[in-house]
């Protein structure tokens, strides 16, 4: 990359020092995230639990499988965050063909996150999207059969899979992956975060300082400013 390009924009500081010991003209000004979460206000009280099941439909389907048994019984208003991709109505007919509590289904991700107490979050990109909108999280992620045994031969060697904890290096959410994320795993960490107590606290305060290690929140301004100067 530093041989065929006159500047690099990265959305990681680390990624900006490796790139510049290269050779290259690298710069980092933010993450996109942050300020994309930024431009969404809201004020109100946060109450009610966040669902984002994924961005695919094979996985949406195998974590709402866990996902409405956990929640059996508890008394709290469901609010599901739907990929762009998705359709929300596709994916309340899969909630209501499962048995699930009344729930309300939308695209606007970040206004749901920011609206709830607290969430449960498909592995990837929206478990940072969490953090910054300041949403206490279990994180989870099922798949088949087939990739399960992938794991389980293969053992890939990683600490963390979520975006926050790899960001800040320690587990900060709990990862419930694969044949890990039984109903009753997820219904355990969930109640450790509706509760107003330590495990709650402490992802409050890591996303504080994971918000200090993003940037300033105006990475886009910025980075068009560079690329007008070339």
């Amino acid at each position: 990359m530093p041989a065929v390009s006159d500047a690099i924009v990265t959305p990681f500081p680390w990624s900006a020092d490796i790139l510049n010991s290269m050779g290259a003209n690298a710069h980092f000004f933010g993450h996109p995230l942050k300020q994309m979460v930024a431009e969404v206000e809201y004020d109100g009280p946060k109450e009610g639990l966040a669902i984002l099941p994924g961005s695919r439909l094979h996985e949406v389907a195998r974590n709402m499988d866990a996902i409405v048994v956990a929640l059996q019984g508890l008394d709290i208003k469901l609010k599901f965050g739907v990929a762009p991709n998705l359709d929300p109505a596709e994916l309340e007919q899969k909630w209501t063909e499962l048995g699930g509590a009344e729930a309300e289904f939308s695209h606007e991700t970040y206004a749901v996150l920011k609206s709830s107490w607290a969430a449960i979050v498909c592995s990837g990109t929206a478990t940072l999207e969490a953090a910054l909108c300041r949403c206490p999280t279990v994180v989870i992620y099922r798949g088949s059969k087939l990739m399960e045994a992938e794991v389980r031969i293969r053992m890939p060697k990683f600490d963390y899979i979520s975006l926050p904890n790899i960001l800040l290096g320690r587990g900060v959410l709990p990862e419930l992956i694969m044949w890990q994320a039984t109903p009753e795993r997820l219904r355990e960490e969930l109640d450790l975060i509706l509760e107003d107590g330590p495990a709650r606290r402490a992802q409050l305060d890591a996303f504080e300082e994971l918000d200090a290690n993003l940037g300033t929140g105006d990475c886009f301004a910025q980075t068009a400013e560079l690329a007008l100067s070339l």
